[in-house]
């Protein structure tokens, strides 16, 4: 009997919406390195302040719109094959965000490793997020209160 993996579109919801997070903190946190390299005034660089949420207002309709097609099916291919775990989340997402990496870069530049470090975080966090949230944990018994 084959089974499919949850259908839990909130879970891939979050798990994109946190990839695109993840990029657009990133690429916040570039842009102001290099503005603070190149001698920008302190009112220039209070401009970052909102740069996460418009680069995310950007990013993060892209991310989800990629779990459709690169995440989905990785997430059934992984769950048909039995491997349901945090680590099999993580490396599936390293791996599709490694390849997603490349893909985006490579038509402009080579890809370097500094390139696939930095698309490697947002495919791993955006895996986990939809780990969390799509298969369910075991909790922890509650200790027994003290006698009466």
């Amino acid at each position: 009997m084959t089974t499919y993996p949850p259908a839990n579109f909130g879970a891939l919801l979050l798990g994109g919406i946190a990839g695109g997070v993840v990029v657009a903190l990133q690429w916040t946190v570039l842009a102001f390195v290099g503005a603070v390299q190149d001698g920008e005034s302190a009112s220039h660089l209070a401009l970052f302040v909102f740069m996460p949420l418009l680069t995310g207002l950007y990013v993060v309709p892209g991310f989800v719109a990629g779990f459709g097609v690169i995440g989905w099916p990785a997430w059934v291919l992984l769950h048909h094959v039995g491997l349901r775990s945090g680590s099999s989340a993580a490396v599936s997402g390293a791996v599709s965000g490694a390849l997603v990496g490349v893909a985006t870069t490579a038509p402009f530049d080579s890809p370097s490793f500094a390139s696939l470090a930095w698309a490697i975080l947002p495919g791993m966090t955006a895996a986990l997020t939809v780990w969390w949230h799509a298969y369910p944990r075991p909790r922890p018994k509650p200790r027994p209160g003290p006698p009466s």
